[in-house]
């Protein structure tokens, strides 16, 4: 149903298997920044990062539009590297809680879903 207004794709990278947290969060910044588009907007996800509303957030979008590609990045069982954090375009909290990954992939996508329908005037959204 997205792919009506937009095209949705994820890509998960393997986890690192180094010998330590911080090894292994250094390996996976390599693995994320070479993931990255060369151009777009960078959104990185973490329970420090800034909580909106969803309108707040749809907001947002609307001014990132100009971008063609927007790319939400999710750290690994350890964590994020906060230079990955300190580079993206915007640190993003789904919620103050710890989520499991499939349910913040599951709550991602669905507020992904939701601002398209807020910028398209679609009654999902009331």
């Amino acid at each position: 149903m997205i792919s009506r207004w937009h095209r949705l794709e994820m890509q998960m990278l393997r986890p690192a298997t180094a010998k330590s947290p911080q090894e292994c969060m250094r390996i996976e910044a390599e693995l994320l920044r070479a993931a990255q588009p060369a151009s777009g907007v960078v959104v990185a996800l973490g329970e420090e990062g800034r909580l909106f509303s969803t309108h707040e957030l749809a907001q947002w979008f609307l001014r990132q539009q100009s971008m063609r590609e927007m790319v939400f990045l999710m750290g690994s069982a350890h964590g994020m590297a906060a230079s990955v954090k300190r580079e993206s375009s915007l640190l993003l909290s789904l919620s103050p809680l710890t989520l499991p990954y499939g349910l913040c992939r599951l709550v991602l996508v669905e507020q992904i879903y939701r601002i398209a329908t807020v910028a398209e005037k679609h009654p999902y959204h009331k």
